[in-house]
């Protein structure tokens, strides 16, 4: 009956721990579940449970081919993958770096629902040289992006306090990777 479900959306979709400890602590909370649908397919109710738009964390996008095709494919932003959410589903509360960072320049249609179509693409090997890029810009139609929950943009940090106790032996296939249907962590406390 979605009982508790704001309170849910709040602790997944907060960006620092502290923040995110506040309600366990104040309600006791000693296990986190978290599946791969909720963390992947179903990560846009999460956000509106949580009063925001998915728009914040993730957009579709257009992109020609080389064929000469349109194709349609899904980018995640840095906020996604510092959401809790993601740090323990995808990352299991570990740390992890990007091997390299993409920045894409978009152009947008200037409709209501407006389509964004990738217009360049360039790659850089660290978050610092990618940053530059976007602020010596100052094109606001620049962004930090994955194509996968399982690649972040960013460098993510790893979770004190949280311990891995239990993955499904169930698995999904999600973007190219076999993952546990559903995770498991003790929470300890910072």
């Amino acid at each position: 009956f979605q009982q508790g479900a704001q309170t849910a959306a709040s602790y997944f979709l907060a960006s620092d721990e502290a923040t995110a400890e506040a309600p366990l602590d104040f309600l006791d909370t000693r296990y986190i579940i978290v599946d791969a649908k909720t963390a992947v397919a179903s990560f846009h109710g999460v956000a509106l449970w949580g009063q925001t738009s998915p728009a914040n964390y993730f957009q579709t996008y257009t992109q020609h081919t080389p064929e000469g095709k349109t194709e349609r494919l899904v980018l995640y932003y840095p906020s996604y993958f510092q959401t809790m959410l993601a740090r323990l589903f995808s990352f299991r509360a570990e740390a992890a770096e990007p091997e390299m960072y993409d920045v894409i320049r978009y152009t947008t249609s200037g409709r209501a629902e407006e389509e964004r179509t990738i217009s360049d693409l360039e790659r850089f090997e660290s978050y610092e040289e990618a940053q530059a890029y976007i602020e010596a810009s100052k094109d606001l139609n620049v962004a930090l992006v994955s194509a996968s929950p399982f690649r972040p943009c960013v460098p993510i940090e790893s979770m004190d306090g949280y311990s891995l106790v239990f993955e499904s032996s169930t698995e999904v296939q999600l973007f190219g990777k076999r993952v546990p249907e559903v995770r498991i962590f003790e929470y300890s406390g910072a």
